[in-house]
């Protein structure tokens, strides 16, 4: 029973490495900053940064063709003054 266990942790360890080297040989961040989802439309990622204390903990995705495309401005929290807060988008 031990046995099977084990090797059922080393078989879930070997995976997430992988998964860890697929990504760092993809060429990370830069490598997402544009991409093509499954319908085809160009998307860009963008950071959203909190107003009053001006970090960036939020990361999402834009369209980037399109009609009426304007900035990103949402409530997130932020822990730092754990409170809810307005951030807006900055490009990286």
């Amino acid at each position: 029973m031990e046995l099977s266990l084990q090797h059922g942790i080393r078989n879930q360890k070997s995976k997430i490495q992988n998964r860890i080297r697929k990504n760092a040989r993809s060429g990370g961040l830069r490598s997402m900053q544009r991409c093509n989802d499954m319908a085809g439309e160009n998307r860009e990622y963008v950071f959203l940064e909190c107003t009053e204390s001006g970090v960036r903990h939020y990361r999402t995705q834009k369209r980037v063709k399109g009609q009426n495309i304007k900035k990103l401005e949402l409530k997130k929290y932020n822990a730092k003054l754990k409170k809810h807060t307005v951030h807006k988008e900055k490009k990286k």
